[in-house]
């Protein structure tokens, strides 16, 4: 607690400890960024008034890093799920998502991120960013897929339910049979399960 952030930084290598850090400081002169990065850091912010704003922008950049641990991954996702931005709420686990494989140490949080995404667009568009090179584990679709359920829009909730489908993210198909009954509408139903049923490898199982 008697330390500068500097000596706190300093600590942190001296124990080996190798996760980016960003340096939080009330100066925002040169010399201090450059003994910021010196010392380790990643990146600094500077502690004037508001400037929590600029904290998505950082963290984005350290997890782009791709060094950080499944613990510190968790970590910063349980600090996530209180953003009040959905844009920037979703920008960030998109970054996750393309960085990092959600596990045991992170699943839950990131589940737990996504759903406080108020916005069906938002929630949508994330589901839609992932691609068929991050693979999941069905206790990953199952978590994905039981967000969906709080999309509300019949339109949105079918987009993101056939994008799971073509990504081959779809691991849980009892899961997303539920999300598929929530769904109202006739046409975006009977869209949504064709996607399914077009899949070809899956074919046999889904039926």
């Amino acid at each position: 607690p008697r330390m500068t952030g500097l000596q706190v930084l300093a600590r942190i290598r001296e124990r080996g400890h190798p996760e980016p850090v960003v340096l939080a400081t009330a100066q925002g002169d040169e010399r201090i960024a450059t003994q910021a990065m010196e010392a380790g850091a990643i990146d600094y912010v500077v502690k004037t008034p508001g400037y929590f704003t600029a904290l998505p922008a950082v963290l984005k950049k350290v997890l782009n890093s791709g060094q950080l641990s499944g613990e510190t991954v968790g970590t910063l996702l349980r600090s996530a799920s209180g953003m009040e931005s959905d844009y920037y709420l979703m920008d960030l686990l998109k970054s996750v998502a393309g960085k990092y494989a959600l596990n045991d140490a992170t699943r839950a949080y990131y589940a737990e991120a996504l759903s406080k995404i108020e916005s069906d667009y938002y929630r949508t568009e994330l589901l839609r960013s992932f691609n068929k090179d991050e693979k999941w584990d069905a206790r990953t679709s199952t978590f994905v897929l039981t967000s969906v359920s709080g999309i509300k829009s019949d339109y949105y909730r079918s987009e993101a339910l056939r994008s799971l489908v073509s990504t081959d993210h779809v691991n849980d198909w009892q899961s997303f049979f539920n999300a598929v009954a929530g769904i109202e509408s006739d046409h975006y139903k009977r869209e949504t399960l064709r996607t399914a049923l077009d899949r070809e490898p899956l074919t046999r199982e889904i039926v």
